[in-house]
């Protein structure tokens, strides 16, 4: 019974990591996008900052 709730912990802690690391690939494509977004729209005349609200 006790390796039966180790492995249920062990299973929780390894889902919190995975979805963890699944939010930090997110963040890190949102950012890379805004960065493209900003050069792109610094390319075509409309400024070379990004816009004003960076709110998602």
């Amino acid at each position: 019974m006790k390796l039966l709730k180790s492995m249920k912990v062990s299973k929780k802690r390894t889902s919190t990591y995975a979805e963890t690391s699944h939010s930090l690939d997110l963040s890190a494509k949102v950012l890379s996008n805004k960065e493209l977004l900003s050069q792109i729209s610094g390319a075509r005349g409309g400024g070379a900052y990004p816009p004003k609200s960076t709110r998602f």
